[in-house]
Formats: C-alpha cells, sequence, structure tokens
C-alpha cells in the first residue's frame, strides 16, 4: 500500500518534532509556532530533515509564514478553525440525493466536518437512517422526514463557523473532572462502601454546599451521590501524589532556565 509505506516513511522521518511543531500528511506538512523567531528555528529543523533524507519541496507549492493556512479541507489560524469555504459553498446548492450512492456522498461530505455542526448525529438521523440495507429502494424511501432534514443540514453546514482554542486563563474544572474519572475506574471496587476522597483544591470541599450548579456540575453531583464519600482536605506540600510533580531537579531546572 504505497499511501501507507509513504505516511510511515514520513512519520519516522520526522517522528522527533510532530506534534511538537510539525504535522504531517502524506507530502503535506505543516510547521507551526508561537513566534516569528521559533518558526525560523523550526522551519530550519524540518528542511534540515528533508536535506539529509534526500526529499525535496516544490517551491510553487511552499507557503513560508503564513498568518493562516488552508489544511485538508480547512483553514487554520491563531484564532482556531474552520471548514474551507470554498469546500461547503457548493452543499448549499446540493440537489437532494435519488439513489443510496448519491446520499452516501452528500453523507461522507457533511460527516467530514461534523464536528463543527451541534448535534450532527441528530440532524443528519433521518438521512443516516436511509443508508441501512434495504432502507432507500426507492424514492419512495425520501420521505418529508428526509427531505426536511436534508435542507436543514445544508446550510448549517456551509456555514461560518469557527471552533475557537480554549482560553487558559478561564477557570476550569479539572480537579472534579478528575475526581469523576477516578470514580468511573474505581467503581467497582468503590460502590456500596464508605470511604474517604482527598484532594489538595479545598474549594472540592465546598461542592455539596454550593447553591448554583451548571448543568455539567449537576450531572457529576448526580453521580457522586452513588458513592458514600466523605471529602477531606490535604495541604499540597504534604500531598505525596504530587510528589513527581515536584522533583527537586525539576524545581533547579526551572530556576536556572532564563528569564526572556
Amino acid at each position: 500500500n504505497a499511501p501507507a509505506t509513504f505516511q510511515a516513511v514520513m512519520d519516522r522521518m520526522f517522528r522527533p518534532y510532530i506534534d511538537r511543531f510539525v504535522v504531517c500528511y502524506l507530502d503535506d506538512i505543516l510547521v507551526y509556532s508561537k513566534t516569528r523567531e521559533e518558526h525560523l528555528e523550526h522551519l530550519k529543523l524540518v528542511l534540515e530533515v528533508l536535506r539529509r533524507e534526500q526529499m525535496f519541496a516544490k517551491r510553487a507549492k511552499c507557503f513560508w509564514a503564513q498568518p493562516q493556512v488552508e489544511y485538508l479541507g480547512h483553514i487554520v489560524s491563531a484564532t482556531g478553525v474552520k471548514m474551507d469555504p470554498r469546500k461547503v459553498a457548493v452543499v448549499r446548492d446540493w440537489p437532494a440525493p435519488q439513489n443510496l450512492q448519491e446520499l452516501r456522498k452528500f453523507l461522507g461530505l457533511t460527516n467530514y466536518f461534523r464536528k463543527f455542526i451541534k448535534q450532527y448525529s441528530v440532524l443528519a438521523a433521518p438521512l443516516t437512517n436511509l443508508t441501512r440495507k434495504g432502507a432507500f429502494i426507492s424514492l419512495e424511501s425520501w420521505t418529508s422526514e428526509c427531505q426536511q432534514a436534508f435542507e436543514e443540514l445544508k446550510p448549517i453546514v456551509a456555514d461560518d463557523v469557527t471552533l475557537v482554542f480554549p482560553d487558559h486563563s478561564l477557570p476550569r474544572e479539572q480537579e472534579l473532572l478528575a475526581v469523576i474519572h477516578a470514580l468511573k475506574e474505581w467503581r467497582c471496587y468503590l460502590e456500596g462502601r464508605p470511604f474517604t476522597l482527598k484532594t489538595d483544591h479545598k474549594p472540592l470541599t465546598f461542592l455539596q454546599s454550593v447553591p448554583t450548579l451548571n448543568r455539567r456540575q449537576a450531572r457529576w453531583m448526580e453521580f457522586l451521590a452513588r458513592f458514600d464519600c466523605v471529602w477531606e482536605h490535604i495541604a499540597g506540600r504534604i500531598n505525596i501524589a504530587d510528589a513527581l510533580s515536584r522533583h527537586p531537579s525539576l524545581h533547579a531546572a526551572i530556576l536556572a532556565a532564563p528569564v526572556l
């Protein structure tokens, strides 16, 4: 399989840099950086790999230091990721499918961009149900419900939606999420018996007395109600579980790092 073999070669070549500042899909190499200076250094490393492996990049197909790029049907920029308008513009005038093959083509296109569409599976359900064996026998199988779903889905797919990157300055719920994840993993041992939940995140100990909760927190509290647990706060400095993240050598490395 030539594409798979070539992808394996590219993964081997750029393994030290993939997901650090390189994304590679076959012969499409995307280099991303936070600053111009950092980007020049990253480009140098990538070009050195290509030279060492005797791979050649066509100058006409290379774009350098771009604020946004087109990549695999998406527009990627510092603000986030959105669908390539040229790819989805044709959806607005897409004719109603006349057979199963045409329906699968339409769903194949919309499914590729499903992460941009809220409740995609619900909206497309009448159409996906038609892809089952024996469901789309003739045009009579295309009901008014299918037509309505088709017409509702087209403008939503063609809409200009951007998936923004997370804002790490906003408050997080990761401490509680970690507890929920741990309880799900060890539920078979914890359900039906009392235990103590120890945390160095003090606000969690007051969780049950919070007057208002958002919907996600309410679902988590409903899950926690299954357990007979007591919350106990322990200071972070004496929390043995934090030992690895507080290793002296790591602190020394951080303190020794130059301030830019």
